[in-house]
């Protein structure tokens, strides 16, 4: 888990690193192995790291791009980089082992495009110096969270609202139908938020902010079309084999590896399929509380 945060200006002013630091300690919390901000004209980037893949310094964000174009910060993890690497940018010489970087180099070398063929949880914004915009995205289901307010010819994005608070004048009115709902429902639905003005980007979904413009795209959604006809023994193999192919994506790891387990069968399976894959015991982690009714010992 990272956090990032950031602004754009559309009069193109100096963005000042003093103007993005206050939002990067509000987030420190999610990324305490590092820190640092960069900023330019009409823009300035801050990320939060914690390190899991590539655990040095050429890990580090905000990531430049090898053609100097592009400046990235970015949260989640790409499963399938190792691929990707190998079947796009085999060519490219890399100064790292990190996913970070072949998201940046995939971006630099297919644009929007890159998103069709990630397989993972992302949360990420792009500075192209050249064309002067700002790409951000959101990975399929909506894994890892990201928000953006647009206040006086500036847009801000964080992965968290309160890491918006770091940024100075903006308005924090709250959104009474957003209240609304939270009483009604003790849930706030998308894109809305508790504060008018800030809102959440909707899971599968694209924001390019150029001069001053924003435009939003969703680049997937669920297709229930397809339908899969299976006899009980076979769909037990089928779910075996997603269950099993899903878990070993993810214990792609340079730091130790570990699992809630509740006991029941979701995490359960999860550990199972663990075991499984790394061939040893898994180390588990369960939540204790003194009353029996919500212990999971």
């Amino acid at each position: 888990m990272c956090g990032i945060a950031g602004m754009v200006r559309l009069d193109g002013a100096a963005v000042a690193p003093e103007d993005v630091w206050p939002s990067v300690r509000l987030i420190e919390h999610r990324g305490p192995d590092h820190q640092d901000v960069w900023t330019g004209d009409g823009v300035g980037l801050g990320h939060a790291r914690l390190s899991i893949i590539d655990v040095s310094d050429d890990g580090h964000q905000p990531m430049h791009s090898a053609c100097g174009r592009y400046v990235m910060v970015y949260n989640g993890e790409i499963y399938n980089f190792a691929d990707l690497r190998q079947q796009f940018l085999s060519a490219h010489t890399f100064r790292s082992s990190s996913d970070s970087e072949v998201l940046l180099e995939l971006y630099a070398k297919l644009g929007k495009q890159c998103v069709e063929h990630l397989r993972g949880m992302f949360a990420f914004a792009i500075w192209d110096k050249k064309e002067r915009s700002l790409f951000l995205a959101r990975d399929r289901v909506g894994q890892k969270p990201l928000f953006v307010c647009e206040s006086n010819g500036c847009l801000y994005f964080a992965s968290e609202v309160r890491a918006l608070r770091g940024f100075k004048g903006l308005n924090w009115d709250v959104d009474r139908q957003a209240l609304w709902h939270y009483l009604t429902y003790q849930y706030i639905p998308s894109p809305m938020t508790i504060y008018r003005g800030v809102e959440k980007v909707p899971p599968a979904t694209l924001v390019q902010w150029t001069h001053g413009k924003i435009r939003r795209e969703r680049y997937w959604q669920l297709d229930y079309r397809q339908k899969t006809r299976l006899d009980e023994t076979r769909a037990q193999e089928v779910f075996r084999e997603k269950v099993l192919e899903a878990t070993k994506l993810r214990l792609v790891s340079d730091v130790p590896l570990g699992a809630f387990l509740s006991g029941g069968l979701d995490s359960s399976t999860v550990v199972a399929a663990m075991a499984q894959s790394l061939g040893q015991e898994v180390k588990t982690f369960t939540i204790d509380f003194p009353q029996e009714g919500f212990s999971e010992a």
